[in-house]
């Protein structure tokens, strides 16, 4: 799971906070990056090799980035990344004419967080001088991969603008390559095919031109789904007239990983202590089942990143217990553990989050990016993962949803997909009844929050400090509408995972009423969910939301007596087959009925819909721009 920032904590939420900055916002296309620098040019070439000492196939991989500086008496700092399973071997600066330039001091080392490595992937960073503006410097390396599996995939996009993108691959006739493309289509990439004789190879070469900076958008789904790249899939070789397999099919990818678990060395035993002290007390299978889960959720710090293409290897169950922290393999293996000791049938499951464009149709390390626990319980699955916090048995994130999951089985495995749940798992409901009252609008409130808004707002009311809870719920209740005033406030249970959340509150604003001679003027919605959601059209990436949105706002408001009906805003019914916004205000019995019903039905805007869906914006700002008009009978 993500260690998400408050922010963008706001971002997700639908009716919360994050209604005010994630949906009343412009999902914009990227800025571009400062243009202090740009590639004139950057070309890679992979060029498979035969090891003779390992007798194994490698890859080494030559760079060349020429970059020209627009600003003067600047240095820029170019990263190349490396692993265990690979090496920087070279790498040295030329100036325009050629000629080798000395570099600064290259910081070369792993990332970490608090001191704790999460992940083995190391970067070495090459700095840059530039004294002139215009003053072109071009970088070349050569790294090697000792092992070809972990040449997975290559993108044309750099983090600078570049002019021109050329990636090469020479494969030789022993060695079986597929070279899988996705994304080319929109950004026109140009490829060829030759054959080398002298070296009895093949080359592909291809060229893409005026290439933006890799950034990313608002609500923009995983980079693999949107800019092009190439994945390298090393399905086998042949040498003496052997032919040895590597990954060529799914087969061969879970033989792999299935070599890595046995090799974990768990001892369940001395988790038997740990297993009594959880399930103590509790009767039934699912119950247990459950403790179990929770346990795990609550007690193991998640620190590890998911993505990379390194660290397939699940630390031991123990390891995981003692240090009270793991990666998403070391918390699936301690969930295993503790439910294969209480006697239930439990397997490592591989997935790849819809981070990823890919199944397990393809037979690479980029599939999946995530490992979690499947559970059988009477003939049904249950798939656990314990890295989101507070997300009850039976829930999947959306992240997961839909996802081909890997089962471990033995010899063999099992293909499965993690159950897709509708949109009624994300059901926002806000409830006011308000009434008129010292010329501010005043009243009752509730919140009731289901699926990813309940499990972020739980995740962070438990790490946020008690003391600041209550400001932080205000926060949310209030969508940081500055002039909305939360007089009490009172939460249901906060270890109630099974459960939607609720929020009890009582409110005043007086910046919803404005009195004008006979006639009271009333904002009667604060939230304003989407108000300034407009897309812009020229989005690289269709918009994604985190969640698949239900929000429905039910407010009454009584009318002050003395008072009746002048104006009543416009109701409005927009129905599209990806989303849909309902809005209605109606007089019955003294009251005033407004009833608000968003509905994104998968969470995703594709964009053939960002015109209509700005059409439907525009209508609804209308509404939202309007007021009820009271007038003294």
């Amino acid at each position: 799971m993500k260690i998400l920032h408050f922010y963008l904590l706001l971002l997700c939420f639908s009716f919360l906070p994050g209604a005010i900055i994630g949906q009343n916002k412009t999902y914009r296309q990227a800025s571009p990056a400062s243009l202090s620098s740009m590639l004139l040019e950057s070309s890679i070439t992979y060029e498979f090799v035969w090891d003779k000492h390992y007798q194994l196939p490698q890859v080494i991989e030559l760079t060349l980035d020429r970059v020209i500086g627009l600003e003067p008496q600047q240095t820029l700092y170019r990263a190349k990344f490396y692993d265990q399973h690979s090496r920087i071997v070279k790498a040295e600066c030329l100036n325009s004419d050629g000629q080798l330039q000395k570099m600064g001091t290259v910081l070369c080392g792993n990332h970490s967080i608090q001191g704790i490595f999460y992940s083995d992937a190391q970067i070495c960073r090459y700095p840059l001088e530039f004294k002139n503006a215009g003053q072109t410097l071009s970088l070349k390396t050569l790294k090697q991969y000792n092992d070809v599996k972990y040449l997975t995939s290559v993108y044309f996009h750099e983090d600078l603008p570049t002019s021109t993108k050329k990636i090469v691959f020479i494969i030789p006739e022993w060695m079986e390559v597929e070279l899988k493309e996705f994304n080319f289509e929109p950004f026109a990439v140009s490829k060829t095919k030759k054959y080398l004789a002298h070296r009895k190879a093949w080359q592909h070469t291809y060229e893409a031109h005026n290439l933006t900076a890799l950034s990313r958008e608002h609500f923009m789904p995983g980079n693999s789904h949107v800019y092009p790249h190439i994945l390298v899939l090393a399905k086998s070789f042949t040498k003496n007239q052997q032919r040895q397999t590597l990954l060529a099919s799914t087969d061969d990818l879970y033989a792999w990983y299935s070599s890595l678990t046995d090799q974990v060395k768990n001892h369940p035993q001395n988790l038997r202590p740990l297993l009594r002290h959880v399930i103590e007390g509790k009767q039934g299978d699912l119950d247990k089942i459950k403790a179990i889960y929770y346990w795990v959720q609550d007690n193991i710090r998640y620190i590890a990143f998911e993505d990379g293409i390194a660290g397939f290897k699940p630390q031991s169950a123990n390891k995981v217990f003692d240090q009270k922290y793991g990666d998403c393999k070391g918390m699936a293996n301690l969930t295993k553990a503790l439910l294969k000791l209480a006697g239930y049938d439990a397997r490592l499951t591989w997935i790849g989050t819809n981070h990823l464009a890919y199944d397990y149709s393809i037979p690479s390390l980029a599939v999946d990016n995530h490992m979690v626990c499947t559970v059988w319980l009477k003939g049904k699955r249950y798939i656990l993962d314990a890295t989101e916090k507070f997300n009850a048995l039976g829930d999947y994130a959306e992240r997961i949803q839909g996802r081909p999951i890997l089962i471990e089985n033995g010899d063999k495995y099992i293909l499965d997909k993690v159950p897709v749940l509708s949109n009624t798992r994300n059901l926002v409901i806000g409830t006011q009844k308000a009434f008129i009252k010292d010329g501010a609008l005043q009243g009752k409130g509730s919140m009731e929050l289901s699926g990813e808004n309940k499990q972020m707002l739980l995740y962070y009311l438990h790490t946020t400090p008690t003391q600041r809870r209550s400001r932080f719920i205000k926060g949310v209740i209030s969508s940081r509408n500055p002039n909305f005033e939360v007089l009490s406030s009172q939460t249901s249970n906060v270890n109630n995972r099974e459960q939607p959340f609720e929020i009890q509150y009582r409110f005043q604003n007086k910046a919803q009423v404005n009195e004008f001679g006979n006639e009271l003027y009333i904002d009667i919605d604060y939230a304003k969910e989407y108000k300034a959601s407009i897309i812009d059209t020229n989005r690289l990436s269709y918009v994604k939301f985190p969640e698949k949105v239900l929000n429905l706002t039910n407010i009454t408001l009584n009318i002050p007596k003395g008072y009746k009906i002048k104006h009543l805003p416009t109701n409005m019914e927009f129905m599209h087959h990806k989303f849909s916004f309902r809005v209605k205000f109606e007089q019955k019995q003294g009251k005033i009925l407004y009833v608000k019903e968003i509905v994104v039905g998968d969470g995703i805007i594709p964009k053939e819909c960002f015109k209509t869906w700005n059409e439907c914006i525009i209508q609804l700002n209308k509404i939202y721009e309007d007021q009820v008009v009271l007038v003294k009978e």
